[in-house]
């Protein structure tokens, strides 16, 4: 799918381009060809409303003007041959026309990973940058010198932003008299595409200089798989019927620390103490992973984890969709020990339940390898160091987690909930809920703070450490009806009250139910529909 990413601005609840005019020409939602937005390198009379008209597409870089005019691009590959961690490398063409990787020029040692790095990937990523006319495959990647003769028109490759919900990362402003943030702003905006790239753009309109691309990033994941990577050429084509690329497809969590001068009137990124701009995500459904990068230095982004179902603890991981959910907790009992920021999130998705009529457990022929399974990917829930993608606690009915709970069997989409109920900062309690149903409470106790006991007085806990885990709601189906069982997509909301007759405190859990995999399904009657 191509695709574009385009900037309109709202007011009072009515989407404008630039010139003031309307975006929609209608009630029914119909684009006006008229409005340009305000990413657009110009006005395209008359064509505004098409998909490569204007938007951050016009503002890509090609080759076409000179070879080392290509847009800034960073790949993950491993630290060292032997050590399997993942960093980003910036490839890019020199002034002599050799592709380089961190400002070296192309070698067979300079990729780690050997195995995805090979001819047929490096000619893709040379497409990528927007050489279309490469000599023949016979001769090696590192042997060709780049010219504007490989260069047949200023050929930009960018896909569509299906499910990945672009994200706004700030990284300073002004400050008025009363220390309030001003319109000048250093803002840029943060998006997956089908193609396969994250991409961080300059959030401020045209005339000021925005709708640029500062970088792309372009996982693994997306190189690894030859239907994947063929996403990255102009044009490519797929056999497979009604199955495209989704690349990074997920929503992205984006989180900042600041500082404030106002002496100086000014707010920057504190970067102290391990802080600064970080983002979180994975790939929905363009595959089975999950990132954390380091986002602080907009010139030099950086990765801080990786982490796929081959990941030591992570088995049980399917394709994320959500968001994490960011949260703080007390790993030790010592006075220097300001606790620690993690990230919880839910094991993803599995495929199967793309059938209508899937659930675990159910038999039945037309689902094929989904027929009677005792388990599903994604099965599990997570937290995980922010900083490191370390794990510390788990959950699942497999795969050896932390804590086994054995009616943990169907897939966790949904993100995950987060409580401090005793608002001193650190989280003690979350909800998650399930593709079958189910709804579930896990506790805990931060170090430092009285464990739980059933008699005697009680120690305060070294660690951090789960106390249980409840299920809160049960599946509404059983037998032969498990089918039927209500799919959770959406996180629970919590909230507490107090019965104005006992005088006693109660949470409400809601949460919504709707399978989105079949939106439309034929499956349920009236009476056991999923809404």
């Amino acid at each position: 799918w191509e695709g574009n990413m385009k900037k309109y601005k709202l007011t009072e609840g009515t989407l404008f381009g630039k010139g003031n005019v309307k975006l929609f020409k209608n009630i029914a939602g119909e684009l006006n060809p008229a409005a340009p937005d305000f990413w657009s390198d110009q006005d395209y009379v008359n064509q505004n409303d098409k998909v490569e008209s204007g938007g951050f597409y016009s503002q890509l870089n090609t080759p076409a003007s000179g070879v080392t005019s290509v847009r800034t691009l960073y790949v993950e590959d491993w630290k060292s041959a032997t050590d399997k961690t993942t960093v980003l490398r910036k490839v890019g063409v020199n002034a002599s026309g050799k592709m380089i990787v961190d400002n070296n020029v192309l070698t067979d040692a300079t990729f780690y990973d050997t195995a995805t790095y090979n001819q047929e990937v490096l000619r893709k990523l040379l497409n990528f940058l927007g050489f279309d006319k490469l000599p023949p495959t016979g001769t090696a990647v590192k042997n060709i010198t780049l010219t504007t003769a490989n260069v047949s028109a200023p050929i930009k490759v960018l896909g569509a932003t299906v499910h990945s919900t672009p994200a706004s990362v700030s990284y300073s402003a002004n400050l008025d008299n009363d220390g309030r943030v001003t319109a000048t702003r250093d803002d840029y905006v943060l998006f997956g595409s089908t193609e396969g790239g994250l991409h961080l753009v300059d959030a401020a309109d045209q005339s000021a200089g925005g709708g640029k691309e500062k970088f792309v990033i372009i996982p693994r994941e997306m190189l690894k798989d030859t239907q994947n990577s063929d996403a990255l050429i102009k044009g490519a084509t797929k056999q497979d019927i009604g199955s495209p690329n989704f690349g990074i497809d997920a929503p992205w969590l984006v989180t900042a620390d600041y500082k404030y001068d106002f002496n100086a009137k000014r707010v920057n990124i504190d970067t102290s103490d391990n802080k600064g701009v970080f983002a979180y995500g994975g790939l929905r459904l363009g595959g089975e992973a999950f990132y954390g990068l380091n986002l602080s230095n907009s010139d030099s982004p950086s990765m801080m984890f990786s982490i796929t179902p081959t990941t030591a603890g992570f088995s049980r991981m399917g394709q994320i969709w959500e968001k994490p959910t960011k949260a703080r907790i007390k790993t030790s009992n010592a006075a220097n020990d300001k606790g620690l920021d993690v990230l919880v999130f839910g094991g993803g998705y599995d495929t199967c339940y793309e059938n209508e009529s899937f659930q675990v457990g159910i038999t039945d022929n037309l689902l094929g390898t989904c027929s009677n399974k005792s388990s599903t990917k994604g099965n599990a829930v997570y937290i995980i160091n922010a900083k490191t993608g370390a794990l510390i606690w788990s959950a699942s009915n497999s795969g050896s987690p932390t804590t086994t709970v054995p009616s943990m069997t169907n897939s966790i989409v949904a993100g995950v909930t987060t409580l401090d109920r005793d608002n001193d900062g650190y989280m003690d309690h979350i909800y998650f809920a399930d593709l079958g149903g189910q709804i579930f409470r896990a506790d805990f106790t931060n170090a430092g703070f009285l464990k739980p006991v059933k008699s005697g007085k009680p120690s305060p806990e070294t660690s951090f450490t789960n106390t249980r885990v409840t299920r809160v709601l049960q599946s509404a189906y059983t037998g032969s009806d498990t089918r039927f069982n209500y799919r959770f997509y959406e996180r629970p909301n919590v909230s507490f009250y107090r019965n104005p007759t006992t005088n006693s405190l109660f949470a409400l859990v809601n949460a919504l139910s709707g399978d989105r995999s079949s939106p439309l399904p034929k499956l349920r009657e009236e009476d056991k529909a999923d809404r």
